[in-house]
């Protein structure tokens, strides 16, 4: 699944008059190693071989406690887990409605790639794979399986921003975020 498999258009809008130079960019002729855009291959080279791993190692983090000092009490897990996943559950049954506003001005795959999201978010709270005791260590996951689950540029923007949403938490001095 990608977005070439859907039916919007992305526009892009660029301002040839900030550079005389951009519209001879533009028009180069260039070589492009893809089958994607073109009925054969450029430059005559087979495409190359995928790198297959025997094995993978599981490599075990250790969160530094430092990091997490804010504690929720362990009474608001439960809340907590309940909130999660009904924006989890609420964010899956968007998917077509957010497809109908980016097929408007993107490529109409928004819906799919918010729900995979969600998906991998409430597999995580199925097997109690979030911390949800630590803020700051609750939203580095979130951030993690966001980037691996939606992946592309918005995995990496909604990454970012679970991430600095942590950061808060872990240089937070008090603890009036706790419950």
């Amino acid at each position: 699944f990608s977005s070439l498999s859907q039916v919007g258009l992305s526009v892009t809008l660029l301002n040839l008059a900030y550079n005389d130079q951009l519209l001879v960019y533009l028009d180069h002729e260039v070589q492009v190693a893809s089958k994607l855009f073109g009925s054969g291959q450029s430059f005559h080279l087979e495409p190359s071989d995928r790198v297959k791993f025997d094995t993978i190692v599981e490599v075990e983090t250790r969160p530094n406690p430092d990091l997490f000092k804010i504690k929720l009490k362990e009474s608001s897990t439960s809340l907590v887990n309940n909130t999660l996943h009904h924006i989890a559950q609420v964010l899956q049954t968007s998917r077509d409605l957010l497809n109908a506003f980016d097929r408007e001005c993107g490529d109409g795959d928004t819906g799919n790639t918010i729900a995979n999201g969600a998906t991998a978010l409430l597999a995580a709270l199925a097997t109690a794979s979030i911390d949800l005791l630590h803020p700051a260590k609750m939203l580095q996951d979130i951030s993690t399986i966001l980037q691996l689950s939606i992946g592309g540029t918005s995995g990496a923007i909604y990454s970012l921003f679970f991430q600095a949403a942590s950061k808060a938490f872990q240089t937070s001095t008090t603890n009036r975020f706790a419950a």
